[in-house]
């Protein structure tokens, strides 16, 4: 199941019914430009195809081409939909209330990440269950994410930055606050607000965030730690 969503209730709903039912979740780039999604889809063999409304335009072109091997769109958000496609919340509002059976093991497969493709075509790299698992006890060892902490998600959840921390935080009993996308202005509104004690963000992001810190702008006094992708430095504001 291809999850075209941006963070959100509905993404990670969808990831966590997939991950119960035994399915795979391939949550592509939403940049992509539908030749690009023609190719991922294809190459997945993605049948299922949630999407957001902001996405009407290539989801539409990819239905009209046909050559995917997409057989069900679902549409998340708000108004009319296109004929072809299920409405997100229709279906939410008449599933069972009954606890769906466990569908898969440790070592099944859970979710496919596409690479950037910047020297050739992407390329699936597939997690299991298992790894995703071990993903987030990392994050709990090497960056000391505790119990009951409050953590800030404004990174993709098609990128391991974003996915990995939403299950570490999922499994340790920590509240996430979700962005929809990286806003430096409001993710320090969000921080001071929330009182959020970590955050992941790469280069380009901090760059943005740190000079309203430095200026005294900002209420940053409950950030513990923020990490920085890429060059995996950790940034401790409490020493």
């Amino acid at each position: 199941m291809a999850l075209l969503l941006p963070n959100g209730p509905e993404l990670f709903e969808s990831f966590l019914a997939v991950a119960k039912l035994g399915a795979n979740a391939v949550p592509p780039n939403g940049r992509l430009v539908p030749d690009e999604l023609e190719f991922l889809l294809s190459d997945s063999g993605s049948e299922t195809l949630p999407y957001g409304m902001t996405f009407d335009e290539p989801v539409g072109e990819l239905e009209r081409r046909g050559t995917t091997p997409v057989r069900r769109w679902t549409r998340v958000g708000a108004g009319k939909g296109p004929g072809f496609a299920r409405d997100y919340a229709e279906l939410q509002a008449a599933a069972s209330p009954l606890e769906p059976a466990i569908g898969a093991g440790d070592d099944d497969d859970f979710v496919i990440l596409y690479t950037s493709g910047t020297t050739g075509l992407p390329k699936g790299a597939v997690h299991s269950h298992r790894t995703a698992i071990w993903g987030a006890v990392s994050m709990f060892t090497d960056f000391e994410l505790r119990y009951r902490d409050r953590y800030l998600l404004f990174m993709p959840a098609f990128h391991v930055g974003g996915l990995n921390p939403f299950v570490a935080c999922l499994m340790g009993a920590v509240t996430v606050v979700v962005m929809s996308g990286f806003d430096a202005r409001l993710a320090w509104k969000g921080v001071g607000e929330e009182r959020v004690n970590a955050f992941i963000a790469v280069p380009a992001m901090l760059a943005e965030m740190l000079p309203p810190v430095e200026r005294g702008e900002v209420d940053a006094s409950s950030v513990r730690w923020i990490m920085r992708r890429v060059a995996l430095i950790t940034l401790r504001l409490d020493s």
